[in-house]
């Protein structure tokens, strides 16, 4: 009966710890949170490249906010208490049309080596990026640094003290860019309609690494600082496309072809500059950043000759005049010759 007794005590306390940790959460020395980024590419444009920064602010509590998982003070964490790493991309971590990165969250722990134990407060948000045509998400998160006897913790969650996933944490977002068309109209009464020209549009980009999607007939190359060279030949009412551009990415447009041929250019969407060196033309069209809207850039080459057929038509009335006084002027005489 006293091995029973100490079988039903020892019971009883087993029972209390479990409710104890049935209403406090079971921290581990490791317990750690990431902040994940799920980037979603629309279709035919060039990968993201560049960085995305996070915030760790310190957040005063509400006023009805209680301290959760049985800590005894809920109070605003302090200054660089939490901290994010930043995410960066490059085109070899984007060849899907959707990519996640994940970036940790961080206690440091001497901020908080002269605090009481107790429960510590912080928003999580998205401060920055500097990938152009990728916005910054208003999303943010609760984080939660629990200081006891025993460490720091770290909670992250969606504002009601409900613990979230590292997939819970995520700043979903839509990467989308530009495309730039680039159309050839012939024109005039002296023109041939089966000529072609050649193009070249260089871009230049707003970050480094860019890569662009360009249409079937046309040629992409890189320098080493990123410029891309995008070439190809049109005739009349063709196009070609360079897609992925980003707002800030700005494109000079270059057409040539035989001084012979005696064209002249004009441009729908920026100031053309003509040159020749004596034998071949050159007219230059220069392209503004792209913006935020898909750009057409229609060149018509035109050629158009005064054929001199308004001399006869201007003759012809005086000459018809003419001949019908001769008319008269025979009949006339022969009547007189009558009489």
């Amino acid at each position: 009966m006293k091995h029973y007794g100490k079988l039903t005590a020892a019971a009883a306390a087993g029972f209390m710890t479990l409710s104890a940790m049935g209403v406090a959460p079971v921290f581990a020395e490791t317990d750690t949170a990431n902040v994940t980024v799920i980037v979603n590419k629309t279709e035919n444009v060039k990968d993201p490249v560049g960085k995305i920064s996070f915030n760790a602010d310190p957040r005063t509590p509400g006023a009805s906010e209680s301290p959760l998982y049985g800590a005894d003070t809920i109070a605003a964490g302090p200054d660089g208490g939490l901290s994010v790493a930043d995410i960066d991309f490059s085109p070899s971590d984007t060849d899907t049309q959707t990519t996640t990165k994940t970036a940790a969250i961080t206690i440091n722990k001497s901020a908080f080596s002269n605090l009481p134990v107790g429960q510590y407060c912080y928003t999580i948000s998205q401060s920055s990026s500097n990938i152009d045509g990728l916005p910054t998400v208003d999303t943010t998160y609760n984080a939660h640094v629990f200081k006891t006897n025993n460490g720091l913790y770290l909670t992250v969650d969606n504002g009601n003290g409900t613990k979230l996933s590292d997939e819970g944490i995520s700043f979903a977002q839509t990467y989308t860019t530009k495309t730039l068309t680039v159309k050839k109209v012939i024109t005039g009464n002296q023109a041939n309609m089966t000529d072609t020209f050649p193009f070249t549009v260089t871009v230049k980009p707003s970050a480094a690494g860019e890569k662009y999607e360009v249409s079937d007939r046309a040629e992409a190359a890189y320098a080493s600082d990123g410029t891309a060279t995008v070439t190809a030949t049109l005739g009349n009412e063709q196009t070609m496309t360079i897609s992925g551009l980003s707002p800030a990415d700005a494109a000079a447009i270059q057409e040539t072809f035989a001084k012979t041929k005696g064209y002249s250019v004009s441009s729908d969407n920026g100031t053309v500059t003509t040159t020749d060196d004596g034998t071949t033309t050159t007219a230059s069209i220069a392209s503004a950043a792209m913006g935020n809207k898909n750009k057409t850039v229609t060149v018509t080459n035109d050629k158009t000759g005064t054929i001199p057929t308004g001399i006869l038509m201007s003759a012809a009335p005086y000459v018809g005049l003419v001949g019908l006084g001769g008319i008269f002027a025979g009949l006339f005489f022969r009547r007189k010759r009558e009489d």
